[in-house]
C-alpha cells in the first residue's frame, strides 16, 4: 500500500470517502455480494478446469 503510484492516491481517497458515506449494513451487504462474486468465479473456473 506504501508502493502506490501517485496517481492512484486521489482514486484511493475517492475511495474511502465513498466507503465512510455507506452506512453499515451497506457495507455489510456490498462486501457479501463481492465476495459472493469472487466466490461463484471462483467455482466457475474450477468447474470449467476439471470439465476440460
Amino acid at each position: 500500500m506504501a508502493s502506490r503510484p501517485a496517481g492512484s492516491s486521489l482514486k484511493g481517497s475517492a475511495m474511502t470517502k465513498f466507503w465512510n458515506r455507506l452506512s453499515l449494513s451497506k457495507r455489510i451487504s456490498f462486501t457479501f455480494w463481492v465476495l459472493c462474486l469472487i466466490g461463484g468465479l471462483a467455482l466457475a473456473g474450477f468447474a470449467l478446469r476439471s470439465a476440460f
